[in-house]
C-alpha cells in the first residue's frame, strides 16, 4: 500500500468534541485504521480552520498528496469549502474522492441549490446515513451513493437492565440542550403525567447547553418538579455505562432532517429503547413497537400517550430493550460494518 487513506473533518477529546460530527470522525478514523493498519491512516483536523485558513489549505494539498482515497465529513458551513476545494484537487492528485455526509440534512440542501448537485455528481461515492437520504438524493439525479449507516464503538452491555417490577418510568434525554432539540417538550410531558399520578415518571437531562439557550433552560428548570433533574455532560466512553442505567430515553427532536442520531445508537447499545418524534428517517433507525415508539413531532399530548402506555406495560418494554441490543450488534457495530458493507471499497 505505498499511498494511505486519508480523513478530513472535526475531532478532538472533551465535552467541545462530543457532538456527532467529531464522534463521526473519530469512529471513521479508528475504523480505517483497525481495517487498514494505523500507519496507513492520515487524519486531517479541521477544528478552528477559518483562523488559519492558508495552513489549512496547504494540510489539505499535502493530504491530496500523500492518500490514494481521501474521505471528508464536514457539517454544514465546512461543505462549501471542502467539498469544491477537494474536487479540484482530485483532478490534480487522481485520488478516490468520497463524501461521509453526518446528518439527515443534505437532500434538503441539495434541492435549493443546482450548483450542489453538481458537484455532489462528481463526488465518487457519497456515503448517507439512511435510505430515505438516499432517495431524497436520487430524485435529484445524484446515484452516487452508498448506504453507510451511523455507528460507534460502544462496550454494549449483555442484557437489559430494566426492573420489571419498579413503579418508576426512568427516562433521560441525550444530545445538546436547545430548544430546538425538543427539550421542553420532554419536560411538559413529564410534567403532565407526574401531575396524574404523583412522581411516576423521572427525567434527567444530559448534554451541553447552546448558550444561547443557557437562561431559558435555567428558568424552566428552576420551575420544574424535582422529577426533572439536568445531568451535565457524558464523556463519550461512559454513554452506556449512564444510558443504561434508565428504562427509555425520550428524542423529543424538531429537526426533520437528523440522520441516524448518535444517541439512539448508544441506546440501542444499552438496551433502551427510545420514545421519538418521528422525523423524516425515523423508520429507517427506529422499528415501531419494537424497538421504540414514535409520536407526531410537537406534539406533547401525544408523546405524553407513549411514556403512558410503557409507564403501563413494562413487559413491553422489556421485550422492546432486547431487540435494541440486537439490532446494535447487527447494524451498528463498527467492526461488523467494516466486514460486511465497506470492506475493500477503497481499494477497487
Amino acid at each position: 500500500m505505498y499511498k494511505k487513506i486519508g480523513v478530513c473533518g472535526v475531532f478532538g477529546e472533551g465535552p467541545t468534541f462530543s457532538g456527532g460530527q467529531p464522534v463521526k470522525v473519530k469512529t471513521t478514523i479508528r475504523m480505517f485504521s483497525d481495517y487498514y493498519g494505523e500507519k496507513n491512516i492520515v487524519a486531517l483536523n479541521t477544528a478552528n480552520w477559518k483562523k488559519h485558513p492558508i495552513k489549512m489549505f496547504i494540510n489539505c494539498l499535502k493530504l491530496a498528496a500523500k492518500c490514494k482515497c481521501i474521505i471528508i465529513l464536514p457539517a454544514h458551513k465546512g461543505l462549501r469549502v471542502f467539498l469544491p476545494l477537494f474536487l479540484s484537487l482530485q483532478k490534480i492528485f487522481k485520488f478516490k474522492f468520497i463524501y461521509s455526509v453526518i446528518g439527515g440534512w443534505l437532500p434538503e440542501k441539495a434541492l435549493n441549490s443546482t450548483k450542489l448537485v453538481k458537484q455532489l455528481k462528481k463526488v465518487d461515492e457519497i456515503w448517507v446515513e439512511t435510505q430515505t437520504m438516499r432517495n431524497g438524493l436520487q430524485k435529484l439525479g445524484v446515484y452516487n451513493t452508498r448506504l453507510i449507516p451511523n455507528v460507534k464503538y460502544l462496550n454494549a452491555v449483555a442484557k437489559s437492565k430494566i426492573e420489571e417490577n419498579s413503579n418508576i418510568l426512568r427516562c433521560c434525554t441525550f444530545s445538546r440542550v436547545i430548544k430546538e432539540k425538543g427539550i421542553e417538550d420532554a419536560i411538559k410531558a413529564v410534567e403532565s403525567l407526574n401531575e396524574l399520578d404523583n412522581g411516576s415518571v423521572m427525567l434527567d437531562i444530559y448534554g451541553p447547553i447552546f448558550d444561547g439557550y443557557r437562561k431559558e433552560f435555567e428558568r424552566i428548570i428552576s420551575k420544574s418538579s424535582s422529577c426533572i433533574q439536568y445531568k451535565g455532560c457524558v464523556d463519550p466512553t461512559e454513554s452506556v455505562s449512564i444510558l443504561s442505567q434508565y428504562d427509555l430515553q425520550i428524542f423529543p427532536t424538531h429537526y426533520k432532517t437528523e440522520g441516524v442520531p448518535g444517541s439512539i445508537i448508544d441506546s440501542y447499545a444499552s438496551a433502551v429503547p427510545v420514545v421519538s418524534s418521528r422525523w423524516n428517517s425515523f423508520s429507517d433507525i427506529i422499528e415501531e413497537n419494537v424497538t421504540g415508539l414514535g409520536y407526531e413531532m410537537g406534539n406533547v399530548e401525544d408523546l405524553e400517550k407513549k411514556l403512558l402506555e410503557l409507564s403501563q406495560n413494562r413487559y413491553k418494554l422489556i421485550e422492546m430493550s432486547k431487540q435494541c441490543l440486537e439490532l446494535y450488534n447487527n447494524r451498528y457495530n463498527p467492526k461488523k460494518l467494516m466486514e460486511d458493507v465497506i470492506g475493500d471499497v477503497l481499494w477497487d
